[in-house]
């Protein structure tokens, strides 16, 4: 249970990263890499980082694989919306 909660939280803290590198240049990162403002995490589970593809500057899709005892993978798409 211990590993499936740390790789929850490095998606989390991986999520949070995407977010803040949105909030600061306008557009989805084109990779996760150092250029983010935070570091993005490794999954502690698969050790790579996770899995991630920008299809725009707006839209993008990060990948959380399967777990020790967890469900199936997670994969959630991001979609900027401009706040008025």
């Amino acid at each position: 249970a211990g590993r499936k909660v740390k790789q929850y939280h490095h998606f989390l803290i991986t999520l949070e990263a995407i977010r803040m590198h949105a909030a600061q240049t306008g557009e989805m990162p084109e990779k996760l890499d150092s250029s983010l403002p935070v570091p993005a995490w490794i999954d502690p589970v698969t050790r790579p980082s996770f899995s991630y593809l920008r299809q725009s500057t707006a839209k993008s899709t990060i990948v959380r694989e399967k777990g020790m005892r967890g469900p199936d993978k997670l994969e959630f798409q991001i979609q900027l919306e401009v706040a008025q």
